[in-house]
């Protein structure tokens, strides 16, 4: 019965003979038809393959594709200032966009304070850097959004609760090297934000 009803699409057009032929997609028939008479039936989308599972598979394909983290500003100064040798997967990840690195003026205007510290200006001296330079390294890979509302748990070191909230705002990792955020680590994994140090491992499916 039904082979005699696919055989029944043949005298209709393209866009008639699709919408016909939804229903028989459920029942896993259209590549099936498709062998049989490829120029009758026109390949419709499988409804197995729809709905949660489909939602469920772009939000892996996005997560994987660009990555968001938050950088404390110690790893920002480990990755254009002092070189740190735990930096370059990092490094080569925001380079090739791997990672959406998102930030707010705040941590920009942090930055700033922090390299003008008599030890950092001696240190960007010593590797023929002047402040700018810094910056233009955030500017270039930050994407700077809004600040986040507070998080539903607070930091020892008030300076790092921006970070803190921005991480728990989207959900996503942040990368620190102060004591006062790893320690929260168990805290903030509950609202989904994965706390990580250096050297960073990010893996990406092939």
């Amino acid at each position: 019965a039904l082979e005699k009803e696919l055989r029944g699409l043949d005298g209709l057009d393209v866009d008639a003979r699709s919408q016909a032929a939804e229903p028989y997609a459920f029942q896993r028939v259209t590549s099936c038809a498709d062998v049989e008479w490829p120029n009758r039936v026109p390949y419709v989308p499988l409804r197995f393959a729809c709905g949660l599972y489909a939602r469920q598979a772009r939000d892996q394909v996005t997560e994987i594709a660009s990555q968001t983290i938050v950088l404390d500003t110690n790893i920002v100064l480990d990755l254009w200032l002092y070189l740190d040798p735990a930096t370059p997967a990092l490094r080569e990840a925001l380079t090739s966009k791997r990672v959406d690195w998102v930030a707010t003026q705040a941590m920009r205007d942090e930055l700033e304070r922090v390299l003008a510290y008599p030890h950092i200006v001696l240190r960007m001296q010593k590797g023929g850097l002047v402040e700018e330079d810094v910056l233009a390294q955030f500017d270039r890979f930050a994407r700077v959004v809004p600040v986040a509302d507070r998080a539903p748990y607070v930091c020892k070191d008030l300076d790092d609760q921006k970070f803190i909230d921005l991480a728990c705002a989207y959900s996503c990792r942040l990368v620190s090297k102060d004591k006062a955020v790893l320690t929260m680590r168990n805290r903030l994994a509950r609202v989904g934000v994965g706390v990580s140090s250096l050297p960073l491992q990010i893996q990406f499916a092939i």
